[in-house]
């Protein structure tokens, strides 16, 4: 049974337009190098650099909403 904390990830990520969910996914639960996120994804290291910025600050603003619903 997953915990709060993997189901609120879990919706978090869900939130995510599809890119961003999978840098995420790639970097994070995946342990993928940045390269090999790149490699995947066919950008360049730089613009993976780009998302996963872009992904993260994007979690960031979810995981605010989610938590004025919960609260």
């Amino acid at each position: 049974m997953p915990s709060d904390a993997s189901r609120r990830a879990r919706g978090i990520l869900e939130a995510l337009p599809d890119r961003y969910r999978r840098i995420l996914e790639m970097r994070f639960l995946g342990a993928s190098s940045l390269k090999e996120a790149a490699a995947e994804l066919g950008v360049s290291v730089g613009n993976a650099k780009v998302l996963q910025y872009l992904a993260l600050r994007n979690a960031a603003v979810v995981a605010a909403r989610l938590a004025e619903k919960e609260g």
